[in-house]
């Protein structure tokens, strides 16, 4: 038996460990894999012909803007998605399969293939769930209509958490028992700390590479309320570079993902107040290692950072109340300790790419 696995880049290491669940939990499998993003690798030729359809959906930001600007101005038009379309028909009709498995909702399937399964952190219409969410469904506008077509064209979506769910039901019109959720796991090794002292040091932690979504300012200001009362608190950034040079504050940058998981092994506490997160991995990988975590009330947060159990949610912006509940664990080690051991113990029964792939092969098996 074989299958055709589709995806759009490595997403973050995230398609990648996918894919590896997939040949790990089903070795007898022929797994096709090919990545339909039209404009990977940026070739010269590519380049030439994303242009007219970068300048149009971005103007004349994309010149100095950067290259991410100009190929994320050209990935939301709907001339990458045609070019998608055409790859992913000439893809199937060349090579032998028994399924479709495509990870994301902005990949184009031509209706009439065999069974055809999606596996998405996010719809573009997800995105009215968070501030300012209209403005990036807007962005992704010529894009609709081809999500529309290939979630409706669906055997069965596999949604990571209960935000998604509720979008593709109320924005998409999916019945319900077209969908389910099977979560998602960990990218980064699995680093268990035995540092007694951990929960006594007093140390944030944040970890985001888009320091404006994830919520950095925000989470900089509280630091600064917290740093007026507790003298030993510090702030780690790691994956951020911000221009801060302030007393208690570490900007880190990036770093391999076995560094971040020493980074992880050290903190007291987990803070990420991020203002739109498709899913937020880097919150599992935080309770994995055994920190307590201080989110944002959005996105798939509250599927797993259980109030008062595991961590904290709080409303985004809302600076004075994400000060207190950094506040409030900081000063009482006792708390981290049982919070980190109850978010570890539910990201280990709950959130592994083991368990999501057999979840996965299990309903998929049904329709074969």
């Amino acid at each position: 038996m074989r299958m055709l696995f589709l995806y759009r880049g490595w997403n973050s290491g995230t398609n990648r460990a996918v894919l590896q669940a997939w040949r790990q939990g089903t070795p007898d499998l022929e797994i096709s894999e090919h990545n339909v993003c039209p404009l990977n690798g940026t070739s010269r030729l590519k380049k030439l012909q994303a242009l007219p359809q970068a300048v149009r959906r971005g103007k004349l930001n994309v010149f100095w803007k950067g290259r991410g600007h100009f190929i994320e101005a050209a990935k939301r038009s709907a001339w990458c998605m045609n070019h998608i379309f055409h790859q992913v028909d000439s893809i199937q009709k060349k090579v032998h399969h028994d399924f479709i498995f495509c990870v994301g909702t902005v990949t184009p399937i031509p209706p009439k293939q065999p069974p055809c399964f999606i596996y998405t952190d996010l719809a573009i219409r997800s995105n009215l769930y968070y501030p300012d969410g209209q403005h990036h469904v807007e962005l992704w506008q010529e894009c609709l209509p081809y999500e529309q077509s290939t979630l409706e064209n669906a055997t069965l979506i596999f949604t990571m958490s209960d935000h998604v769910t509720r979008s593709l039901i109320e924005h998409y019109r999916i019945p319900e028992k077209q969908i389910l959720r099977v979560n998602g796991g960990c990218n980064i090794p699995d680093m268990e700390s035995n540092d007694p002292e951990r929960y006594h040091r007093q140390n944030i932690l944040f970890i985001g590479v888009d320091w404006e979504r994830k919520g950095g300012p925000d989470l900089l200001t509280a630091f600064r309320h917290i740093k007026k009362r507790h003298p030993r608190a510090t702030l780690t950034l790691v994956g951020s570079s911000p221009e801060i040079d302030e007393p208690g504050v570490e900007v880190v940058g990036k770093v391999s993902q076995a560094q971040t998981a020493r980074f992880l092994s050290r903190a007291t506490i987990f803070c990420m107040p991020s203002l739109r997160e498709p899913f937020g991995i880097a919150y599992l990988e935080a309770m994995r290692a055994g920190l307590p975590v201080v989110a944002t009330n959005l996105g798939a947060a509250p599927d797993f950072v259980l109030e008062g159990q595991t961590g904290f949610k709080v409303e985004p912006h809302d600076i004075d109340t994400l000060a207190d509940r950094i506040e409030t664990l900081i000063c009482d080690p006792d708390t981290c300790r049982r919070m980190g051991l109850s978010g570890r113990e539910l990201v280990e029964s709950q959130y592994t790419w083991q368990r999501t792939q057999q979840q996965m092969w299990q309903a998929i098996r049904q329709y074969l």
